[in-house]
């Protein structure tokens, strides 16, 4: 499968591109691109074509998914359209805002996938929502994705709520934490930075 990290977001509520996030010395989009690599021969960086400067500026010389300017402004549902536009099989997927996700969250996340499903992705434990920027799309999962915005929706979470997927509990439901605030990138950073030293 190919790997899609999602680094496009408008990053409101922190006030900066939360992609460019440095966690341990290293942008986290860096860090995303090469957690993916080790399980996929392809990994795309998924953003808006306007950001592209922005990541190269940051010194990014691999493959990027642009969103499909037509679509418009609908979040992470373009970036995969956009992706199964791009190559028409199975994605995994990862947003840039999760800096805790680690080598035994995707391996998870592989080994359980089960082609029959439409995505595969992990469960909160606590609230049962379903988390879908870090997951697996099946690419049977495209023309019901398609379906899905021609029906005039835009949630990926609410598509996997009505659609057939594999939901799964994460071994480290911490690591599902993501970074959307600079209270949380502070946070998040002490945890990574606290692990180190314990290592």
């Amino acid at each position: 499968m190919n790997g899609l990290v999602l680094a496009g977001g408008e990053s409101q509520r922190m006030g900066q591109a939360k992609a460019l996030l440095q966690y341990e010395g290293k942008a986290q989009f860096f860090c995303a691109v090469e957690l993916l690599s080790l399980f996929c021969e392809q990994v795309y960086l998924s953003c808006r074509k306007e950001q592209e400067d922005l990541f190269l500026a940051a010194g990014y010389i691999g493959a990027f998914v642009f969103d499909q300017s037509e679509l418009g402004t609908i979040g992470p549902l373009n970036a995969l359209l956009s992706a199964f536009k791009t190559d028409h099989q199975d994605w995994l997927v990862l947003g840039c805002d999760y800096p805790l996700i680690n080598n035994d969250d995707i391996t998870q996340l592989i080994t359980l996938h089960q082609p029959a499903y439409l995505s595969t992705v992990f469960q909160h434990p606590e609230t049962g929502f379903e988390e879908p920027l870090i997951g697996i799309y099946s690419a049977q999962a495209e023309p019901f994705l398609w379906s899905w915005l021609q029906s005039g929706n835009q949630s990926l979470r609410f598509f996997l709520k009505e659609h057939k997927v594999q939901l799964l509990q994460p071994k480290n439901p911490l690591h599902l934490q993501s970074a959307d605030t600079p209270a949380d990138f502070r946070r998040l950073k002490s945890v990574i930075d606290n692990e180190k030293q314990s290592n």
